[in-house]
Parts: C-alpha cells; structure tokens; sequence
C-alpha cells in the first residue's frame, strides 16, 4: 500500500543541490571552517528571528516557536559545540545525523533535518510497515517479492526491538503512532543503518525474516536511489487491487459501491490537484450524491500526511445539507493521517458527526506546526522547523477512533482492508 510513500520519499528530494563544502558566493573555506559557519547558521536560524542567505536570495525567518523551551539553549549549545569539536574525525554524513539527532531532540514531529546527500537517498529495497504485532514487509522490489507479508526479526545480528531502540533518537515525533512511521522509515535508510554498522561488505543489510508458519530465512537485501518499483502484495500475486489501494498516487478520487450502498472517497493529499480541481471534485460527488443517494459515505485519510487543511472545506459544506443522500459518515484513520490530514479528520467528526474508524493518528491533537524551511550555507542540509503552537487537547496525544480496527501482519497477508470492512459493517 506505500508504492506512494517511497515515491513521494524520493520527489521530497529532487532538485536538492549536490553536496559540497563551500559557499557559491564566498571565498573557498576549509572543511571545519565550512562546517562551523552551518552550524552558527543554525544556532541562528532557529534562536529567533534573522535573514539567512539562500541560493535565491537573502530570506526572512521567524525562528522556532518557544525556542528556549524547545530547545534549552544550555543544551543545545552544548550539543554544537561537541559536534564543532568533533568534527575533524566526523565524516559529512555522521555530522548530518548528529543534526538529525539534535533536532529530534525536541519531540516535535515536523522539526527536522534533510539531507541530499545519495548514501540519505538509497533505501532498502523492501517496504516496511510497523504493525500491532512487528515489523513486516510490506511491498518489496521484484526479486524479495516472496518475502512480503515476513516479520522482521533480525537486522545484522541485533534483534529487531534493539534496532529500532537505537534509530529513535533520530526520529521526530510526538505520538506513539508516528514514532512508529518515522523509526521504521530509518530503518529503511542505508546511511542510518551504517551508522549503527549493520552493513556487511558490499553495503546491504542482512534481514531474518519469519514466515506465518514461524519458518525464518535471511536474506542479503541491497539498497538503491529511489524512486524504484516496490510490488504490493497484490502486485506481487498478480491480483486485482483492493480499493483502497487502486489510487494511492492520486491527491484524492471517489467512488460509489452501488451493491454496498456506499460511497467511498479517498483523500490522499490536502493539496488542490491542478489537474483535478477540487471544486470539479465536489461537483462530480454532489451529483452522484443527488442521483444515487448512499447509506454511508466513507473518507479515506488512512495515507493523508498534511497540507492545507481548508483544501477539503467546500467538500464539507457541500455534504452537510446532504445528510439525507450522504447516510452516515465514517472517517478511516491511522498511523499515516498527519497534520492537516488529522484537523480534517476532526473537522469531518464535528461538522458532518462522523464516526473515526481504524487506529489512532500520526498527528497529535496539540503540537507546533506552520513550516519553515532553510538551507544551511555550505552542507545544503535542509533544515524544517515550527513558528506556531496549535492547542487543541492534550499534546502528545493521538486522534482515537471510534471504532477501532488495527491492521496486522495477518490481515495484510490475507489482503483484507479491516478497517474499510469495519466501516462498511457498522451500525
């Protein structure tokens, strides 16, 4: 179900300028030098407002929200001054991670660092997905296509549960639900699994891997620059898709389930697709609506990572005098539903009454957002962090659903979509 998520991993990327240590419009600085002037560039960028220079020209920052609170200045201070010392014996790569670290410190989920280095871009070619029950394949290249549906058991020679204890710190987070998305993304990552010197000789990494009948094998899997083809288990058994499935790429689609009485939209992205605007979205369901009222209308933000959140509004306000053609209104949610994805989840319960099904959120119901971006000057490490604190319950707490239904390794083996059964059964 992530062929999507490892493309859209990749596009993040594209046109980032090539590693390198000197400023384009400075005199050449050495290596240390290079570094320690990024690293005040940071200190900087973050600590409050300030301009930075930038390829396109000076910019304009806010600085983090609440920085000192964030980040205490004693501490953070004190963390890019190890990294300054150390950076002589530090390759470019593990002074990127220690950053990575640095701002993930702060257990604020959009607050990172990115970097276009190609040992960040080369991802294992496998698809994981961190389930109630383990780590299990979830889509794989070609060649591992047998492994799909396998629980991770062991990396190298470590178990699994160590390894994702060790990439924590790394990762930017603030439920238990996105800590999961984000962990096992790095684990997937060939700079961060050499990092934790889990790489044999020829750069892969050795996965045990145990069936659904406790059989284990190991496999060698490689890594490669993205995007690249990853099969579904559908894909991998030559079998149609399941609905939700059908259209991951796409910022959102519709369709009505005539024999189930149903209509069912997904909504991928909050993002107006130029190609598809979303007034001609709303007209196209409001007709069908109005032709062939449902018994229940179904949302599908399972796979919704953010945006802009009013991007789905005039959808809202069309449906609402429509209760009548809509039936009842279920929302699907889980791990991945982030950021705006989650405020129109909540929107969609307060405005529309609809039932949350699936698991609970990525996103949290308090936590800092409205973005910024800024490139540091010579390593071109892309820096995002958080101008606003949006308070709308207890921070660090996920969106649960009303009607719970949890994804394992079984019902992705068994190819069953539990939480659309869930929505499409309920009374």
């Amino acid at each position: 179900m992530k062929y999507c998520l490892r493309l859209l991993g990749a596009l993040l990327f594209l046109g980032m300028v090539a590693w390198n240590g000197t400023a384009e419009s400075a005199p050449p600085l050495d290596r240390v030098a290079a570094w320690r002037q990024d690293l005040q560039a940071m200190r900087n960028a973050l600590s409050g407002p300030s301009t930075i220079p930038q390829e396109d020209g000076p910019k304009t920052l806010h600085g983090q929200k609440d920085f000192a609170r964030v980040y205490p200045p004693e501490r953070f201070d004190a963390s890019l001054r190890e990294i300054e010392q150390e950076i002589p014996r530090l390759s470019d790569e593990e002074i990127a991670l220690r950053l990575k670290q640095l701002m993930a410190s702060a257990h604020v989920a959009h607050n990172a660092v990115f970097s276009g280095k190609p040992s960040f871009q080369k991802t294992l070619l496998l698809d994981l997905t961190w389930l109630a029950d383990g780590v299990v394949v979830g889509g794989a290249s070609p060649e591992f296509a047998d492994s799909i549906g396998s629980r991770i058991v062991r990396v190298g020679d470590q178990p699994v549960e160590e390894v994702l204890r060790a990439l924590d710190p790394y990762a930017s987070y603030e439920t238990e639900a996105w800590r999961r998305v984000r962990v096992v993304r790095m684990l997937q990552e060939q700079a961060m699994l050499r990092h934790l010197d889990l790489l044999d000789e020829q750069g892969r990494v050795r996965l045990t891997l145990e069936s659904a009948e406790g059989k284990q094998n190991t496999l060698a899997v490689p890594f490669a620059p993205g995007p690249f083809a990853i099969l579904s288990p559908s894909e991998a058994r030559r079998e149609p898709a399941p609905l939700a499935e059908r259209h991951l790429q796409s910022y959102y689609w519709f369709e009505t389930l005539f024999e189930r009485h149903a209509l069912y939209l997904q909504y991928n992205r909050c993002a107006n697709d130029p190609a598809h605007p979303m007034d001609s979205l709303v007209r196209e369901i409001t007709a069908s609506l109005d032709a062939h009222p449902v018994q229940r209308t179904i949302v599908d933000l399972r796979w919704n990572e953010g945006g802009d959140s009013s991007i789905l509004q005039p959808l809202i306000e069309a449906l609402k005098p429509r209760r009548q053609q809509t039936g009842k209104v279920y929302v699907l949610i889980g791990p991945h539903t982030f950021s705006s994805g989650l405020l129109n989840a909540m929107d969609l319960r307060k405005r529309l009454h609809a039932r949350l099904v699936g698991e609970a959120t990525g996103g949290s119901l308090s936590g800092y957002g409205e973005v910024e971006y800024f490139r540091l000057p010579n390593s071109k490490l892309l820096v995002q962090y958080t101008t606003k604190y949006f308070r709308l319950k207890n921070r660090n707490a996920s969106l649960e659903p009303d009607l719970p239904a949890v994804t394992t390794a079984q019902s992705l083996r068994e190819r069953r979509d539990v939480a659309l059964e869930a929505a499409l059964a309920a009374r």
